[in-house]
């Protein structure tokens, strides 16, 4: 869950640089976005607009693994979410998740003055400061997401360890195959490697007392492991069209911001796949260049867990858009009025605004009513008593007589 701000006691709220941060892989889950996506106009029409296509060789359309038919049995809904967690579906869902709330918060007037993210989010994280369109980016993270699926035949696995990143490189020195992979926390440190190297480390981490936990991953993400698939991941990138960013992105190998120039943005994408996720650093320099507040984009809100362990207790805000298990507008209104109360200046009307219920653009100055544009969820009723008032304005009168003879009648 969220944590409270950490702020001077008897200070003011500070919210100093506000940073847009993207989730990654793992997050996701079925029917992620969809309140955001029936309240708010933004947030639906970026699903409609990236989600209703079919990639080359996908029998379905995005948008039916992310929000898939109702299931009435256990086995069906474990189909479904195994379906959506395979990390060619989960990526550009995730992507697509991201932008819709993008879209929404934009629109709201919400601006940030840099942007990151963990692995995959890096990707949105470019899109965010303009240095491609929506549609490139979901290509570049199915096309990354295929990529680490043909990866996943190399066999390799991931192992959590409750440590720091000194204490996981002792435990590893003497397994030649394993490999630093996320520095999440300054007392959570992955693990990548083959699946033998994996294993004996697990067996001496525990025996040395160590809490250990096994990733749900098919290969050794963020290892030389997976080289071969960040060769291939330039030639995509080699066929987009990268501009400049337009605003700071922190980068998750070395926690420096990112070039402008669009061949070294290539190179950096590429080598990011199978290196290190250093998403400490990441933060400390963000914080150590005055960002104070953080708004987590995605779903979920593992992020504002891992800053939230990183700067505390140190004066900041982590603030998720999406809580798993919450109702998706309610963690939006959530999130806004922290953010508001810790000194984020948002328009009062900005929420009715974008939800179509704001005030007309020109009134009539005589109060006659004024017409709206009807919602995309608008659905008009039917039935046989569809403005049909009951009693008619002539009363009984104008009611139908029963077609029954005084024989068929009851008696009483």
């Amino acid at each position: 869950p969220d944590s409270p701000p950490v702020l001077d006691t008897g200070s003011e709220p500070d919210p100093g640089k506000l940073a847009f941060l993207f989730c990654g892989q793992g997050s996701q889950y079925p029917n992620m976005g969809a309140d955001l996506a029936m309240t708010f106009p933004a947030a639906r029409e970026a699903w409609d607009e990236l989600s209703t296509g079919r990639f080359d060789g996908a029998q379905v359309p995005l948008h039916e693994i992310v929000f898939p038919r109702p299931a009435f049995t256990e086995s069906e809904e474990g189909r479904q979410h195994d379906q959506l967690t395979a990390t060619e579906w989960a990526q550009p869902a995730l992507a697509a998740a991201c932008v819709a709330q993008l879209r929404l918060v934009t629109r709201l007037g919400l601006r940030p003055d840099c942007v990151a993210g963990h692995s995959l989010g890096e990707l949105v994280a470019l899109h965010a400061a303009g240095c491609f369109d929506e549609r490139t980016l979901i290509a570049l993270a199915r096309r990354r997401g295929e990529l680490m699926r043909d990866a996943s035949q190399c066999p390799g696995a991931m192992l959590a360890l409750a440590t720091d990143a000194k204490e996981a490189e002792a435990q590893i020195a003497d397994h030649g195959d394993a490999w630093i992979a996320n520095l999440n926390t300054p007392s959570q440190t992955v693990i990548s490697g083959t699946v033998a190297a994996i294993e004996e480390l697990e067996r001496s981490a525990q025996a040395a007392g160590f809490a250990t936990h096994r990733l749900a991953a098919s290969t050794a993400f963020h290892s030389p492991l997976v080289a071969s698939a960040a060769t291939r991941l330039f030639a995509a990138l080699d066929e987009a069209a990268i501009s400049p960013p337009r605003l700071p992105v922190y980068a998750t190998a070395d926690a420096n911001q990112y070039p402008h120039d669009p061949d070294e943005i290539r190179a950096r994408v590429t080598a990011q796949l199978s290196a290190p996720v250093r998403f400490v650093d990441q933060i400390e320099a963000m914080y150590a260049d005055g960002v104070r507040t953080f708004v987590e984009f995605g779903a979920g809100s593992v992020l504002t867990s891992l800053v939230t362990q990183i700067l505390a207790p140190r004066p900041h805000l982590a603030v998720s858009l999406d809580r798993r298990g919450t109702d998706g507008v309610t963690s939006l209104h959530a999130a806004l009025s922290r953010l508001s109360t810790h000194g984020v200046a948002l328009p009062s009307d900005a929420l009715a605004n974008a939800a179509g219920y704001g005030p007309a653009a020109d009134p009539d100055p005589v109060g006659s009513p004024v017409s709206r544009p009807e919602s995309a969820l608008t659905i008009e009723l039917v039935g046989s008593n569809y403005a049909r008032p009951y009693p008619p304005p002539g009363g009984e009168k104008e009611l139908a007589m029963p077609n029954h003879s005084p024989e068929q009648l009851p008696a009483h």
